[in-house]
């Protein structure tokens, strides 16, 4: 590959690694900006704690069958920041509490004391804002269908984060989620929560990388493209590098190829490890392409070709007619 391509191609993926560090300072600005829910933040509600009305806050429709996602938040709908928790870190055992035991009667042999007045009744200013909460999976049959009964918790797990209070559930098998939740107030959700399980979506990244391996395939077979121009290569040895050159875009266009259609393929996840082991072949392959290309390259020659000035720099081709400052001119032909 020439000096000039390859630089070429450093600032292009320089530009891509900028524009995407600016999107992702952009998204942070606005995921910043502004109140955040948080299971820490104040409860600076108007509302009677009585008169709550408990909600979820959804950020998902669907989830990934095998993805841990993050489908949400339990809070009141008067102050949605402020994100409710379970009290045992399970949902459906969160708001149990000990009944008074009925069968000890007074002692009837102690005198009262009539120095001191009974306690008066506790007001009820201990909010307690915990949920009680239950998820259930209803898995679908062959045929799309949904089972009338939910699936075994062996299937899918659910737990509500301690660290942000969000709710994660993860499902093995296609289906519908469904959540249902009551507060100490007495309050419950006016509606099941209903999410999707559906197949693991192919990525973007597969996506480009079945597109390059097509493309590195094509410059294997054909012998052509600017992948295969090259500079500083040692005389003689040209033939040699080509040849290196198109047995490693061989290679890594197999593999990308296999890769990307692995992703499509594996709609549940279970395909994982053959993914990163075709990821790790893939980088092998590079490394050893670099290696194996740079056998041929003469390495004294891009170093004085890189140590001249402007040897480093990139420059547009120029037309016949135009002339450096530095070029003869017929002026200097004449003297």
């Amino acid at each position: 590959m020439k000096s000039g391509n390859k630089k070429h191609n450093v600032r292009i993926a320089a530009l891509i690694a900028a524009v995407l560090a600016l999107c992702l300072a952009l998204t942070g600005c606005m995921m910043g900006s502004g109140k955040q829910p948080s299971i820490n933040a104040e409860d600076d509600s108007t509302v009677a704690y009585a008169d709550r009305q408990l909600t979820f806050a959804q950020n998902v429709q669907s989830i990934q069958v095998n993805v841990n996602t993050a489908v949400g938040f339990f809070c009141y709908e008067d102050n949605m920041y402020k994100i409710l928790t379970d009290k045992t870190g399970g949902g459906s055992d969160a708001l149990e509490t000990a009944a008074p035991d009925v069968t000890a009667a007074p002692d009837a042999t102690a005198a009262p004391d009539a120095t001191t007045a009974p306690d008066a009744p506790k007001a009820d200013t201990a909010e307690d804002n915990t949920v009680k909460y239950t998820v259930e999976l209803f898995e679908k049959d062959k045929d799309g269908n949904l089972s009338e009964t939910p699936a075994s918790s062996d299937k899918f797990t659910y737990e509500i984060n301690e660290k942000n209070g969000y709710l994660f559930v993860k499902s093995s098998v296609l289906g519908e989620i469904r959540i249902n939740a009551s507060c100490a107030n007495g309050s419950e959700l006016k509606e099941t929560v209903k999410l999707n399980v559906n197949r693991q979506s192919v990525s973007l990244f597969d996506i480009v990388m079945f597109v390059i391996g097509l493309y590195l395939l094509y410059s294997a077979i054909s012998g052509r493209g600017r992948i295969f121009d090259a500079e500083f290569v040692k005389e003689g040895m040209e033939a040699k590098h080509k040849k290196a050159m198109r047995i490693s875009c061989l290679a890594a266009a197999v593999i990308m190829i296999a890769a990307g259609v692995v992703s499509a393929l594996d709609g549940f996840g279970k395909l994982q490890t053959v993914s990163m082991i075709l990821f790790g072949l893939l980088c092998a392959v590079f490394v050893a392409a670099i290696i194996w290309t740079g056998k041929y390259v003469d390495k004294n020659a891009k170093r004085e070709a890189q140590q001249q000035p402007g040897g480093g720099t990139l420059r547009a081709p120029k037309a016949a007619f135009e002339f450096d400052d530095d070029e003869p001119t017929i002026d200097d032909v004449k003297k």
